[in-house]
């Protein structure tokens, strides 16, 4: 009894260790096989980390500041508002970098939310791998993977922007369909409902992706051995009823989308011409920026080369492929015609970037098998000709936001002195050599094929990083030279008044607005911005005060204790901090006023640019005068540069103030005119005995031809220089 105990105790634990070692086994497996992919995402993440901490401002108008605002105030009240405003719901984003703004000091916060979007945008391998592993080689598999997070458009992943979380989750819908289309197990499906229907939520473009995959899903039953049985004794009036019904299925889908859309319905119906060419465009810009080869393989990869039928896995790749390059590529083309109605460029390559993963697992997929069927490939070859013949190449703009895709013929240019003309023989060379090289992996002997396969990729992984690099270091310019105009330190508002305070900014004639939203972005306490003309920038609510009377009280006013006075306007209170910043065409200064209230003005300039340069009409509004000293009102009148060799005219008027029945300040009765007119070298000053205040002096002068004199260049409407001052009056004997 005692040996049989014995042996029973010895031999438990070596039947434990042994499921124990295989889980060992397994696990160490798993491991040593996510290890390489693990390593591409760690070694990218340090990389775009690198570019984030040289990323030093926000510097897009107007999505960073709005997605800075909406994430501020979900971190403050668990609500998305926008200066103060409520907001509908933009973006499961907002809320991912909510929690960096609990963060104290705005650099800290704002760092940490560069940082989630660096690691979000780069997961793109980890999806992308995975959808290449259902057609390619661990090896291939990591290429499609680095290629689809090292596109230029990766430059967005240290900006505020939807696309860190929408690209990655777009490639991740993309795996899981196809998953699910090849197992048809009940999991993959559900998750790939599941993620397809929470794509919207990261950014609503993605309501593309469920159009893509049902479209996908239904190409794949049609193209598989349900569809060869529905259609194996078809006639061809079963073939013509086919069609037929996919025209009427197409009608029916655009009248549906028309009337959900304003977007799809001003594009269809009143610029089908702009959809064709900017849908061309953003393709030819997506072409350029990853290198050609990746989209003539891509595009060459939806067609087998192999008399069997294709595997279920190529299948599932292909029939997704096709059905996301129509879905995305009709909503690009549809973005571009409805932007030019804007004034906007009619580029959206920013549109079409979620299909760089399938071009790099179609162009992995070629590379490992090296075979290509010869009719796709002539049908790719022309269409990328044609694409990068007839794309705008813009490559004095060094970071073209919309198209990020283009920033590699600017970084050449930069480097080596590229011209358009030498881009356009560059992208033509590119395109011939990449048939070239498919064609020769499809015939060379299988070890030289091999190594210039390797050869190539390396190429495109170089010229990729290229164009990111260089679209990321313009982007670096382009904030720092908004940030070198702002004044130090940065949050000196916050610093001035109590926590927990709202402040207004109030100001006139904003022609460039970056400084006032830069200005928002680093001080959290300024909640409001006001302008007196309605030039306040967005994003966000704006507002005019309406004059109550003439003596500058304004409505709304309650709850304004704090203020930053711009210039040109001048508000009654006591002075806590002054700023002179050198934004927009030059000086301002900004003064930080504890209002005294009620809200009033004391005095109000319009018309008056931050450079010194006023409209044809500009005025002069003094709501009263400190201590009620006498004063007299000068008014400088003059020109700059080639605009002085044009005649002009002035005419000064000053007369009491009144108020319009919408509380606009205007003259009420005329006490004093003044006019000039010279041929030539304008520079003249007004001086007037100020009456009492409340009063208004207005000044005409005519304006002169900007687009008849290329040496002035500036694009305003504007009359002359002017300067309004007031002086103290001196005592009389």
């Amino acid at each position: 009894m005692t040996h049989r105990s014995t042996a029973v105790e010895v031999a438990e634990p070596e039947t434990a260790r042994a499921p124990a070692s295989a889980v060992r086994s397994r696990l160490k497996a798993r491991l040593g096989a996510a290890l390489p992919i693990v390593t591409v995402f760690f070694w990218l993440c340090l990389l775009y980390g690198l570019e984030a901490w040289g990323n030093v401002a926000p510097w897009l108008n107007s999505d960073e500041y709005e997605r800075s605002q909406l994430a501020r105030a979900v971190a403050a009240t668990g609500h998305a508002t926008w200066r103060t405003a409520p907001h509908a719901f933009v973006s499961l984003y907002v809320y991912l970098i909510a929690p960096a703004w609990w963060l104290h000091h705005t650099t800290q916060a704002y760092g940490v939310a560069k940082a989630i979007g660096v690691a979000t945008m780069t997961a793109v391998t980890l999806p992308t791998y995975l959808l290449a592993r259902t057609v390619v080689s661990r090896g291939w598999a990591l290429f499609a993977a680095a290629g689809a997070a090292m596109i230029p458009a990766l430059a967005y992943s240290s900006m505020l922007l939807l696309e860190p979380v929408a690209y990655p989750w777009a490639t991740l819908c993309f795996y899981l369909v196809a998953k699910a289309l090849v197992t048809r197990g009940p999991s993959w499906a559900a998750a790939a409902v599941g993620a397809c229907l929470i794509a919207p939520l990261m950014r609503s473009q993605l309501f593309v992706v469920i159009a893509g995959a049902v479209a996908g899903a239904a190409l794949f039953w049609f193209t598989g051995d349900g569809g060869l049985r529905l259609r194996r004794n078809w006639s061809r009036w079963h073939w013509t009823g086919f069609l037929v019904l996919l025209i009427c299925t197409a009608g029916l889908f655009d009248l549906i989308v028309a009337h959900y859309s304003h977007v799809w319905s001003v594009a269809t119906e009143s610029h089908p011409g702009h959809m064709l060419r900017g849908g061309l465009r953003s393709a030819g810009a997506l072409t350029i920026g990853v290198g050609i080869f990746p989209v003539v393989a891509g595009l060459t990869a939806l067609a087998s080369s192999d008399r069997k039928p294709p595997s279920r896995e190529r299948r599932a790749f292909t029939s997704l492929a096709v059905a996301m390059f129509v879905s995305f590529g009709l909503y690009a083309a549809a973005k571009s015609a409805y932007v030019t109605t804007l004034g906007v460029t009619g580029f959206v390559e920013r549109n079409l970037i979620y299909l760089a993963p399938l071009l790099f697992v179609g162009t992995a997929l070629v590379l490992e098998r090296r075979r290509t069927s010869t009719i796709s490939l002539i049908a790719a070859t022309v269409f990328v000709l044609y694409l990068v013949t007839s794309t705008p190449y813009h490559m004095d703009i060094p970071a073209f936001f919309d198209a990020p895709g283009l920033a590699v013929l600017s970084g050449l240019r930069r480097a080596f002195g590229l011209t358009p003309t030498g881009a356009r023989l560059l992208l033509i060379a590119l395109t011939l050599a990449s048939t070239a090289l498919l064609l020769f992996l499809r015939y060379a002997p299988r070890r030289a094929a091999a190594y210039v396969a390797i050869i190539t990729a390396a190429f495109i992984l170089s010229w990729n990083a290229f164009g990111e690099i260089s679209f990321s270091r313009s982007a670096h310019k382009a904030a720092s030279s908004l940030l070198d105009n702002m004044p130090r330190p940065l949050d000196w508002v916050d610093r001035a008044v109590p926590g927990g305070t709202q402040v207004y900014y109030f100001g006139q004639s904003i022609d460039d607005g970056s400084d006032v939203l830069q200005l928002e972005f680093w001080n959290r306490s300024l909640l409001h911005v006001w302008s007196t003309d309605g030039t306040a920038p967005g994003p966000g609510p704006t507002a005019v005060p309406r004059l109550l009377s003439t003596d500058g009280r304004l409505d709304p006013s309650a709850g304004v204790e704090y203020m930053v006075a711009d210039s040109g306007v001048t508000a009654v209170g006591r002075v806590l901090a002054r700023k002179v910043h050198h934004g927009g065409r030059g000086a301002r200064t900004w003064t930080l006023l504890r209002i005294a209230p009620p809200l009033r003005l004391r005095q109000s300039i319009e018309g008056v640019y931050a450079d010194g340069w006023g409209k044809p009409l500009t005025a002069l509004n003094q709501f009263s005068v400190a201590n009620a000293v006498p004063s007299t009102a000068r008014v400088h009148v003059f020109r700059t540069g080639a605009a002085r060799r044009f005649p002009a005219s002035v005419r000064v008027r000053l007369g009491t103030l009144a108020l319009t029945g919408a509380g606009r300040p205007t003259i009420g009765r005329v006490l004093a005119t003044r006019e000039l007119r010279v041929n030539n070298d304008l520079d003249h000053e007004f001086v007037f005995e100020a009456p009492r205040p409340p009063f208004r002096v207005e000044t005409y002068v005519t304006p002169f031809p900007h687009s008849r004199d290329p040496r002035i260049g500036d694009p305003r409407t504007v009359g002359a220089n002017i300067e309004y001052t007031m002086t103290p009056r001196a005592p009389t004997s």
